[in-house]
Formats: C-alpha cells, sequence, structure tokens
C-alpha cells in the first residue's frame, strides 16, 4: 500500500475502488488481529482472505486528491454484510484446520446477535484509518458520513461496537448522540453503542427551534 497523506481537503464516496479493496483488508487487520489472529493467519494469505470476504459496496471510504485510501466505514444492514466470511471461503482459504474454528465462532457470533434481523438498524462494523492519517478528522467525517446514510435511507438506529469501551474514541460517538447499551458481541468481546437517528432528529429539530 503506498504511504497515505492527509492534504486540507479529502473526499467520501459510497464503496471501495477495486485498487483499494487489499489496502482496506490491511486496515482492517490491522484493527482485529488480537481477535482474529487465533483463525487467520498473518500475511498474504490472510489478507487475500479478508479482501475475498468483503463487500466493496457496503463501505464509505475516505480518499485523498491521487485516490489513495485514508480510511473507511465498513457497514451491514437488511441482510448484506460488509465481511460476510463463508464456510466455502474459510476451508478454501484457511484450509480445514483454520477454516473449521474460524466458521464455528463466527457463525456463533452472528446467530447470537442476530445482528442483520432488524431491517432498521444499520450496524456500523467499524471506522479504520491508517495510522499516518489519523488525527485529521478522517474518523469523524466518516462517522459523521455513516450518521448522514442513515437519515438519508430512513433507518431507525445506528449500531456499533467498541473494543476499548473506555478509549478516546468513545466521547466522538457520544457527541454525536449514541448511547451504550446493553448488546454485546462476543466474538468481540465488546459492547454496543447505538444511536436512535429519530431521538437525534427530534434533537435537532428542538435546537432549530430554540
Amino acid at each position: 500500500m503506498r504511504e497515505a497523506t492527509v492534504e486540507e481537503a479529502f473526499r467520501i464516496d459510497e464503496g471501495l475502488a477495486d485498487g483499494a479493496v487489499m489496502d482496506a483488508a490491511r486496515l482492517f487487520w490491522e484493527a482485529r488481529r488480537r481477535q482474529l489472529g487465533a483463525y487467520i493467519p498473518d500475511g498474504p494469505r490472510g489478507l487475500a482472505f479478508l479482501a475475498a470476504t468483503t463487500d466493496p459496496a457496503l463501505a464509505l471510504a475516505a480518499t485523498d486528491s491521487e485516490g489513495r485510501l485514508l480510511g473507511f466505514a465498513g457497514l451491514s444492514a437488511r441482510g448484506r454484510r460488509f465481511w460476510r466470511p463463508t464456510t466455502r471461503h474459510a476451508f478454501a482459504t484457511l484450509g480445514p484446520l483454520r477454516g473449521l474454528p474460524f466458521a464455528l465462532a463466527f457463525l456463533l457470533r452472528t446467530n447470537s446477535l442476530r445482528l442483520y434481523a432488524s431491517d432498521g438498524v444499520l450496524l456500523l462494523d467499524g471506522v479504520y484509518v491508517d495510522a499516518a492519517a489519523r488525527q485529521h478528522g478522517v474518523g469523524e467525517a466518516l462517522l459523521d458520513a455513516v450518521i448522514a446514510l442513515a437519515r438519508r435511507e430512513e433507518f431507525d438506529q445506528v449500531r456499533t461496537y467498541l473494543d476499548e469501551p473506555s478509549g478516546p474514541i468513545r466521547p466522538i460517538y457520544e457527541e454525536r448522540g449514541f448511547r451504550m447499551t446493553d448488546m454485546r458481541d462476543h466474538f468481540r468481546d465488546a459492547p454496543s453503542l447505538t444511536l436512535n437517528m429519530r431521538a437525534r432528529m427530534d434533537l435537532h429539530l428542538t435546537g432549530a427551534a430554540a
């Protein structure tokens, strides 16, 4: 991946360009290595597995003026998932020794949370920003773009999971109206934050009328 740089302006588009899928897989792996390292090998084979099992259309991508990927937000909703590994992918890419434990763990996660059962929930799988592009507003811009998309597509809620609930990222979400909920992602051992879009809309209308 070419070194990411941040200029005064960057753009956010729906979907990952063909040339950015592997870069996105690398950012995804860097963020999730702790949870997935027991199942997915480090190196080209693991990145190939991640790239093959993501849906580029279900992402918002931040790029610089030269088209380099600075970061992205992965989304899942209405029966479609940004990260959609299957047993076939797991066995073909990872082999039976890694593929079987991964398939069992991922299916348990999906079934226990029923993440995709409600048409009214937009699941934010995560916001992933290249290390060289952090502290430049890329992550916050992606989060705002997710909220704008949820409003445009008339979702009732936006839900995400924080690997470090006491970390510095949580206030960024809470400033935008996200609140902690009881639902947990057991695969990542992470609690959830949920934004009620109707409550957010009421808040904005009240503020406009004041």
